[in-house]
């Protein structure tokens, strides 16, 4: 068997800068990705998440420790859960249906809502919403006014992925006034039709929110732009649909080693608190600036007249470095606004990804970005599934994210508690991480401007060594960026990315 082993000496290491602690969610090793979070508004130490494709974990001592249970349902489950609080405290676990009759893609003929009983341990009530026979249900998003009453969004694709003209996607829209017991006939919001290729021009990503009047927005993406709309009757019409902005290159995001990345809309209105109540905000992803970037923009006025694009994102516009997979939250008590997303401005290479978290005290007007990731993780490759979203919530200064990690050959599931009052520099000062994507070795580390150091690598029983200041012909190029080193090896014989083994040499 062929090993890589690479040692790192370095000169004079102080201690680890302060680093926030995450904390792993799932014990399961069953690949999870698409993640959603909720915090409890009334007990804010009850915490509930959920994973592709049915695990539900819940922690009632404020996200600390977390237990796990595969959900199960009478309607089946195939993906795509979210987890919800209402403001009584009711939890609700949202996913697609599976047809244990039908064979895919045909037996997502249903969405479904459960709602999780008090002591979060089993299902209280389990509905069925959106059947349409011989058509598709798909990306469902759940929301709740103030009230308790409940506002599901999804996709209906005529037949999924087909490429006759004939078939079409669409918007549609139920709403619960019984915690999720009985569902309204589905209505189709979205006035424009998208295809069916579950691409940039398929309507999509529909998300919803509420203002303190009880007027529902809504908001997805389809052809390139994103859409907009409203009902001032409870969910019983729906206006005109508006177009808000151009999503350049669509939802489906171009990002380097990732099999799909996702720069779908989300819509939230501060609807309880008093700094900017009532403003509307939808974040979303796209590439005008020439790469992936993060994006807000709000409305004072119901959606009627919207605010400019704004950039969330503070790494140099256009340096080519990829950030995706946005998803937000507001703190009902103050209004801060949090962004959170996948980053790859640290790695010259894409190879490598990082977490941050953009924090907004004044509107959306202005951002702080804040890496959250002690240490970035690989890219898992572009054959590798890593899920559509990532989530956060808030609540009395305390931010929780969850997002997926790719770490030795499996997926993990992160949550940390996040006080944006303290100390915001999470990352560590000892940062080595190394992977094999096409033939490649990256390697990527943080460095301080003012410390040596020598990196030595061993593949196939032969040395490479260089220093910061004198590099190998072996290396194909190396840059030095913000602090983080990065280099891309070229493998002359093929080495399994198992084989891979990273190590620090002791001081």
């Amino acid at each position: 068997m062929k090993y890589i082993f690479l040692l790192l000496s370095m000169g004079c290491l102080t201690s680890a800068l302060a680093q926030q602690k995450l904390i792993r969610v799932n014990q399961s090793n069953n690949r999870p990705e698409e993640v959603s979070i909720a915090i409890n508004p009334v007990n804010s130490s009850h915490i509930a998440a959920a994973s592709n494709v049915n695990n539900y974990y819940f922690s009632t001592d404020g996200g600390k420790t977390w237990l796990e249970k595969p959900m199960k349902s009478d309607h089946g489950i195939w993906g795509d859960p979210m987890v919800h609080y209402d403001s009584e405290g009711r939890l609700y676990y949202a996913h697609l249906g599976k047809n244990a009759e039908k064979i895919f893609p045909s037996w997502i003929d249903k969405m479904v809502v459960q709602r999780i009983n008090i002591k979060y341990d089993t299902c209280f009530s389990d509905a069925a919403i959106g059947f349409n026979a011989g058509k598709i249900q798909d990306k469902e998003w759940l929301s709740s006014d103030q009230k308790g009453n409940l506002f599901f969004t999804w996709t209906e694709f005529d037949k999924y992925e087909s490429k006759q003209a004939g078939d079409h996607s669409r918007i549609r829209f139920s709403s619960s006034a019984d915690h999720g017991q009985s569902w309204t006939r589905p209505i189709i919001i979205s006035d424009v039709e998208g295809d069916c290729l579950d691409g940039d021009s398929t309507m999509e990503g529909a998300t919803s929110c509420t203002d303190s009047d009880g007027n529902i927005y809504v908001c997805w993406s389809g052809i390139n732009k994103l859409w907009f709309d409203k009902s001032t009757d409870g969910g019983k019409a729906f206006g005109r649909d508006k177009i808000i902005t151009r999503q350049v290159e669509g939802w489906e995001v171009p990002v380097k080693n990732i099999y799909r990345a996702n720069g779908m809309p989300f819509v939230l209105c501060n609807a309880t608190g008093t700094n900017f109540k009532n403003r509307i905000y939808v974040n979303w992803t796209d590439t005008r600036n020439g790469d992936p970037d993060i994006f807000m923009k709000y409305s004072d006025n119901g959606g009627d007249t919207w605010s400019d694009d704004i950039r969330v994102n503070n790494d140099n516009i256009g340096n080519g470095a990829e950030q995706y997979s946005n998803n937000f939250c507001i703190d009902p008590e103050n209004g801060n606004l949090y962004i959170i997303f996948y980053d790859k401005r640290n790695s010259i290479s894409a190879a490598f990804i990082d977490v941050y978290i953009a924090s907004s005290k004044d509107g959306g007007n202005t951002w702080e970005n804040t890496r959250i990731t002690p240490r970035p993780f690989a890219a898992p490759g572009k054959n590798i599934f890593f899920g559509d979203y990532i989530d956060i919530d808030a609540a009395n200064g305390i931010v929780m994210p969850i997002f997926t990690v790719a770490e030795k050959n499996k997926f993990n599931v992160y949550t940390a508690r996040i006080n944006f009052m303290a100390n915001k520099d999470y990352h560590l000062e000892e940062d080595l991480q190394a992977t094999i994507l096409n033939d490649s070795l990256y390697i990527h580390l943080l460095v301080p401007a003012n410390k040596s150091y020598t990196l030595t690598i061993i593949a196939n029983g032969r040395k490479i060594k260089y220093t910061r200041q004198g590099i190998s012909d072996e290396i194909e190029y190396s840059m030095t960026a913000r602090g983080f080193y990065e280099a891309r090896i070229k493998l002359k014989y093929g080495i399994r990315k198992k084989a891979l083994r990273v190590r620090k040499q002791p001081k």
